[in-house]
């Protein structure tokens, strides 16, 4: 008897600390939530005006001449794989954007935080630069590494313009900041309709050195518009306040791994892993999947700017849907839309067809549309207006690097790009989507419980 009543014991005290935990992630989130609202409340946003227009069209202008390439990166891959390095396998030629999207997306880690200090004209400038830069050397590669280490500054140009533009939305809207990401994002989704076409077309006619220097030109004239337009407002929201140091050390200072402590941050992390995984497997390989399964060269390309199309109905109505019904809310909505799509319409046999490739093909853009403007708007939702620089540049950091290995093994298994191949590949790709939906699920429980509630 002595020892069942100790055992009970144990039991009810390990019941205990459960219920302690549960309530100390949840007492967290409440603060978060509370103190989230509390900074809206002390700091003024325009949420609207010429101004805010003018900068969320430069901001727009940015994006598509930055993240815009990211989405035409399935046509090139394509041309690069077939007609440049018909030798290479997947895997290898998957580097060259395994690379770029590293690059991109990994450093918004340290621009993020130098953006609070230096603010958006010299990060907006420096990206012009690398940009110009990166693509006209692109066009004159023709070994592997070289297109590499093009790409590799290119991506830098992506992450400098990029972070700045995403940071600007944050500064002039906050009742309607998804629907202003949103429209910010738009650009990369008329650079995804825009750029295919031109590609194709200028690949037949001038060939690839000129067509990669005409898109280049292209993204330096988007990029400069945003120099001209986009304006930052630290100063009203306080981010130089006592700021005597150099702002290079003093941003990078704020770096902090720390913050994945953070339950609700950390689930939120893995959902948002879980998403990016398929947008770029998708977006990098699906040209490619199409033309193994006996596609056209311009029926292929369809399936781009077919995608890039719908992705603006999610990031315009996205934005909208999730103002109003909560940004969490919208978030899984999407994610189960996007996992409903690739076993419906992309997992063998059903992918092999034209009708449902396209299908599926329409509901990834229209999710990873939704997807793009989510993560960063739920990462603010959750953070002080001062944090969301490190917070968002900690996450892209670790989804990053991930990704940076996902390409290569997608490519793996892929193999000698028999179509067999492909239909392994969009095996791997549901089984990230079901990560996501469950993690995102996970972290609106932590954040804001089981309810109905707009969160």
């Amino acid at each position: 008897m002595p020892e069942k009543d100790q055992v009970k014991d144990i039991e009810i005290g390990i019941d205990e600390r459960s219920i302690s935990s549960r309530n100390m992630v949840r007492d967290d989130s409440e603060e978060i939530l509370e103190s989230s609202e509390k900074d809206s409340e002390e700091l003024t946003y325009p949420d609207g005006g010429l101004q805010a227009i003018l900068v969320l069209i430069g901001c727009s202008a940015v994006v598509s001449g930055t993240l815009g390439l990211s989405s035409a990166s399935g046509t090139i891959e394509n041309y690069i794989s077939v007609n440049l390095l018909p030798d290479e396998s997947s895997s290898n030629v998957s580097w060259i954007f395994a690379v770029f999207n590293f690059t991109a997306f990994a450093l918004i880690l340290f621009v993020g935080p130098v953006f609070n200090q230096i603010g958006c004209r010299i990060m907006l400038i420096g990206s012009l630069g690398f940009v110009s830069v990166g693509m006209m050397c692109f066009s004159l590669c023709h070994e592997l590494y070289q297109f590499i280490l093009c790409h590799f500054v290119t991506g830098f140009g992506v992450c400098l313009g990029f972070t700045c533009s995403i940071n600007v939305v944050t500064h002039w809207f906050n009742k309607w900041r998804s629907t202003a990401v949103g429209i910010s994002f738009v650009g990369s989704s008329i650079g995804g309709i825009v750029y295919p076409i031109i590609l194709n077309s200028l690949f037949t006619s001038v060939g690839f050195g000129w067509g990669i220097r005409v898109l280049g030109f292209i993204c330096m004239v988007l990029i400069s518009i945003g120099i001209v337009l986009t304006k930052d407002r630290r100063y009203e929201l306080g981010f130089m306040k006592g700021d005597k140091g150099n702002p290079i050390m003093d941003g990078l200072k704020q770096i902090d791994f720390g913050i994945l402590k953070d339950p609700i941050f950390a689930t939120l992390v893995i959902g948002c892993i879980g998403n990016s995984g398929p947008f770029f497997l998708t977006l990098n390989y699906i040209v490619s999947y199409a033309t193994a399964h006996g596609w056209s060269t311009s029926d292929a390309y369809s399936l781009t700017i077919a995608m890039n199309a719908c992705s603006i109905g999610g990031r315009l109505s996205g934005g909208y849907l999730a103002d109003k019904y909560g940004r969490f809310n919208w978030f899984i909505v999407t994610n189960l839309i996007a996992t409903i799509g690739v076993f419906l319409f992309w997992l063998p046999p059903w992918g092999s067809h034209k009708g449902g490739l396209f299908t599926y093909a329409c509901l990834f853009g229209y999710t990873s549309g939704s997807y793009f403007q989510s993560s960063p708007t739920c990462v603010a939702q959750i953070s002080k207006v001062d944090q969301f620089a490190v917070r968002y540049g900690t996450s892209s950091f670790i989804i990053s690097v991930i990704n940076f290995a996902l390409l290569p093994i997608g490519g793996a298994i892929i193999g000698n790009k028999a179509a067999s191949g492909f239909d392994h590949m969009v095996i791997f790709v549901a089984v990230f989507q079901i990560l996501g939906l469950v993690f995102v699920a996970l972290c609106r429980f932590l954040y804001g419980g089981w309810n109905l509630k707009r969160l």
